[in-house]
């Protein structure tokens, strides 16, 4: 069954992308979905596709976002 918003460790296939900025944005890292497409175009983020549709993991955009986060030490 698919139902919207996250299911499990995977955003829904559909409005999968709304859920993704929502998720992001949530987390400290606001986007855009101009920006999130630009990052799954140049495969700069961990995405799928299913069909035309592209899909998330939210474990993941957390990698991700960890990853791309610039620590500074006091």
């Amino acid at each position: 069954e698919i139902s919207l918003g996250l299911v499990g460790s995977e955003m829904c296939i559909r409005e999968a992308i709304d859920a993704a900025v929502d998720f992001l944005t949530h987390i400290g890292f606001p986007t855009s979905k101009t920006q999130l497409y630009r990052l799954t175009s140049n495969k700069k983020i961990p995405h799928g596709k299913y069909g035309n549709r592209l899909v998330f993991r939210k474990n993941e955009l957390l990698i991700w976002a960890e990853k791309n986060t610039t620590r500074y030490d006091q």
